[in-house]
């Protein structure tokens, strides 16, 4: 065996985020590297690995257990190419809202996601806060003036 180096930390996820439903039946992780993109995976309540994404963070579960909500972020790599080429802030992407069926199996996603909230009590309902459209935000600045 050889010794452990600086370079072998790179290679090393750390767990940021957890969470268990409230009936125990399923459990997310946030595994994220040193370097580089997190990834969110959800389980069975058995232990077995149900589904995995990439580039997402921000996770939440309903309190009835059917839904999984999260934030699915830019590639690191794609944020620091557009950041070299001096792209402006407001040209930059934005997150989606990733919202996942335990049931069905099935994802639906959100694009322009600002924040988001889930209900402790009640579920079935999601508050979340879009950007603005680009084009909206021109057509109302060019009102104003």
């Amino acid at each position: 065996k050889r010794p452990l180096t600086i370079d072998d930390l790179d290679t090393w996820n750390r767990i940021t985020e957890s969470i268990i439903s409230d009936d125990g039946s399923l459990c997310g992780f946030v595994f994220e590297p040193w370097d580089g993109d997190p990834s969110l995976k959800i389980y069975q309540g058995s232990g077995a690995e149900k589904i995995s994404f990439p580039c997402a963070s921000g996770i939440k579960i309903t309190s009835d257990s059917r839904y999984v909500i999260f934030t699915i972020t830019t590639p690191k790599q794609k944020l620091t190419e557009l950041k070299l080429k001096k792209t402006k802030k407001e040209d930059m992407p934005v997150n989606s809202l990733g919202i996942y069926n335990e049931v069905d199996n099935s994802t639906d996603t959100i694009i322009r996601i600002k924040s988001f909230k889930v209900p402790e009590k009640w579920p079935g309902w999601i508050a979340y806060q879009c950007e603005p459209l680009k084009e909206a935000a021109s057509r109302g600045k060019n009102v104003q003036q």
